[in-house]
């Protein structure tokens, strides 16, 4: 304290002088003992007052003592760094814990200006702080790097508030700043760390492929990625709180599924309705529950899926369509020998008849049966994709319309047959009589779906497939092609009888009425010569056969012309080599060529025709041998033979088209080639072209 501060002794003294002064005697007079009396009574009464407010002065004095000394105890050794300063930034006081901070003895400490710690770059901002809390008189916080001689630079938070002074003589009180000065040093360095690990995995979930949302333990967004964004249509400022029902909805609640997967259906901000793969995890943050929720978008997957179903359905089909056909072609190939020796000796009989023998009814009713299952045979081969075509660049309208006028006759009155025959059409290289022969089984399937009759339109057009197209509903490549569409307004097809209408034997006509190969046979014939087909049907509505042909850039003219040319006559002087394992067929067709003038040389198989040739050494104008023979094939015979005599004319014959004659079904331009059954007729005709290939016209 200063020392002219008043004390509570000096107020008691001066009262008794006081009191003595009122209380007076006159100067040369003498008090009375009464008067005396009370005044030694009055001073002992204030001496008793004035002893015990001494002692209550002495109290009062220890308990200050005592406060001060706790407060200056509180003071020093407080943790918080605590500075006193001046209106100039002088340190007029500080604790231990701000000396230590600032690595100062506190002594000397007083002697310094706060800014002398503070780096130089800091002291203007340090300044303006210490003006602010003054001019303010408010609380204020700045922050500063402290410099400090055996310290490293650190950063410190300082928060300052204006208090009066201590009195001095003849002054007023005079104004101070306490501050309070925090190293946050390690606490900054924390909080960089701390936003680099959260930058970090903010940079890592925003470039997760996968849509990624956390949720609180009410369901409602708390965060969500990139990606989910992206996958949601959305905004995360727009959705932050709403509930996630509103993108992944599910019946059982988030919070009661720790860890699984959950909801099919994902909905985008616009509605829309997606598929997804999602799993939810859980996680405690700060005692909260928090649940994140990871989620792929598989649209794409599933479409894959499908198309690969499609696929593999669609092999299994041609695997066992392959089955089929090689046990078809087994079939055929010794059913048709068969056919040949029966049909070929009928006709021969029947032509030997006398004109209104009573047994010619009885050998037509057998050539008519080898004739129905000859049909039946190449129907077997046709949707197996094995019988031989003999392909032609032709003009597709120019067949429709031909067929146009079979048509009328076939499907009846009741049912309208109109054109749509698209212009300028590209030419297709087909077997003619095939693809008349697909027209023909479609209009006859729609005529059994029109019993009440209606409309047959036949439509044709240029079409370009893309990639699209051909991945997702036909069986194709890219490319050009002309598409001829069969079109009725029947009963329409059923989802499930339409995946398998392909199939052999299957049908949904009553018994009698229909085979099951009709279709069969169309798609074979179609996929056989490079095309596609496809099914569009609407039950009670209609069907559209769609058939696409590869489009070709040749011309026209050439073929068309070989067609109008008459058929050569059978008959000729050549000597020919017949090469035959199966003994009855070997005898009709040496009988019937040696009946239409030829000289035969009849072989049973490649190594007795080489011992016959070896014999016979004059001229040989044709070899005619079966292709599929034990030990030696035909097709290794003519090239033996071939070595020796390179003008010697071939022709291949067989009723099993599975060979090496047939690459996929479609005859090779240079290879001659007939199939059983045939009739002495049409072997003979055969048998003239080919002799008549390398001669002038």
């Amino acid at each position: 304290m200063h020392k002219d501060a008043a004390t509570p002794n000096d107020d008691l003294r001066r009262q008794a002088e006081r009191r003595l002064k009122r209380h007076a005697v006159p100067e040369g007079s003498a008090p009375s003992p009464a008067e005396t009396q009370r005044l030694l009574h009055e001073l002992q009464v204030h001496q008793i007052e004035l002893e015990m407010q001494n002692e209550e002065l002495r109290a009062a004095r220890v308990e200050v003592e005592a406060g001060l000394a706790c407060y200056t105890d509180l003071y020093d050794f407080s943790p918080v760094n605590c500075f006193n300063l001046g209106a100039d930034g002088s340190i007029r006081d500080l604790n231990l814990a701000g000396a230590r901070l600032v690595g100062a003895v506190r002594d000397n400490a007083r002697k310094a200006r706060f800014d002398t710690f503070v780096a130089p770059g800091d002291r203007a901002v340090f300044a303006a702080f210490l003006q602010k809390v003054f001019d303010s008189q408010a609380k204020q916080s700045c922050a500063v790097t402290l410099v400090c001689e055996g310290f490293p630079p650190r950063i410190a938070e300082i928060e300052a508030i204006l208090m009066p002074g201590n009195p001095r003589p003849g002054k007023s009180f005079e104004l101070s700043v306490m501050i309070a000065v925090t190293d946050v040093t390690e606490r900054r360095r924390a909080e960089t760390v701390s936003k680099l690990q959260q930058a970090r995995l903010e940079g890592i979930v925003n470039s997760a492929m996968d849509g990624i949302i956390t949720v609180d333990e009410e369901q409602r967004v708390i965060l969500i990625n990139s990606a989910g964004e992206k996958m949601f249509d959305c905004t995360a400022a727009a959705v932050i709180g709403i509930p996630l029902d509103r993108f992944i909805p599910e019946r059982s609640g988030i919070a009661a599924r720790a860890i699984g997967q959950f909801g099919p259906i994902g909905i985008r901000s616009t509605g829309e309705e997606f598929p997804i793969e999602a799993s939810i995890s859980q996680i405690l943050v700060d005692g909260q529950k928090l649940f994140t929720v990871t989620c792929r978008d598989i649209t794409e997957r599933i479409r894959a899926l499908d198309v690969r179903q499609r696929l593999e359905a669609q092999l299994r089909q041609s695997q066992k369509m392959e089955a089929f056909g090689q046990l078809a072609g087994g079939v055929a190939h010794d059913f048709n020998n068969l056919l040949t020796v029966i049909g070929g000796y009928g006709v021969m009989l029947l032509n030997k008849l006398p004109p209104n023998d009573v047994r010619a009814p009885i050998v037509q009713a057998i050539c008519r049966a080898s004739t129905r299952a000859e049909s039946l045979t190449r129907q077997l081969l046709a949707f197996t994709r094995q019988q031989v075509l003999e392909p032609r660049i032709l003009d597709l309208n120019a067949v429709v319309v031909d067929v146009q006028k079979m048509l009328r006759r076939l499907i009846g009155e009741d049912v309208l047959v109109s054109t749509v025959l698209g212009l300028n059409l590209s030419p297709v290289k087909v077997d003619p009589g095939q693809l008349e022969q697909v027209i023909i089984n479609l209009a006859v399937n729609a005529r059994d779906a029109m019993p009440r009759g209606g409309k047959l339109i036949l439509e044709t057009s240029d079409v370009e497939l893309g990639e699209s197209n051909v991945s997702t509903c036909l069986d194709t490549r890219p490319g050009h092609y002309v598409m001829l569409a069969v079109s009725d307004t029947g009963t329409g097809i059923s989802p499930e009888a339409k995946k398998r209408i392909f199939e052999p034997f299957f049908t949904t006509k009553s018994v009698g009425k229909g085979t099951g190969l009709g279709l069969a046979v169309v798609h074979g014939i179609v996929k056989q010569s490079g095309g596609s087909i496809d099914v569009c049907s609407e039950v009670g509505v209609g069907t559209t056969f769609k058939i696409y042909l590869p489009a070709v850039a040749s011309h026209l003219g050439s073929a068309d012309a070989a067609s109008k040319m008459e058929a050569p006559q059978p008959g000729g002087k050549e000597t020919i080599l017949l090469v035959e394992d199966e003994a009855d067929v070997r005898e009709l067709a040496a009988f019937a060529l040696e009946s239409y003038g030829y000289t035969v040389l009849a072989a049973t198989n490649g190594s007795n025709a080489i011992e016959v040739l070896k014999r016979f050494n004059s001229r040989i104008d044709l070899l005619v041998t079966d292709v599929v023979m034990p030990l030696m094939s035909g097709r290794e015979l003519s090239d033996k033979l071939l070595a020796e005599r390179p003008d010697l004319m071939v022709l291949f014959v067989s009723g099993y088209t599975d060979d090496a004659v047939v690459r996929h079904g479609v005859l090779q331009a240079q290879t001659a080639f007939l199939q059983k059954p045939y009739t002495p007729g049409t072997l003979a005709r055969k048998v003239r072209s080919v002799l008549d290939q390398d001669k002038p016209a």
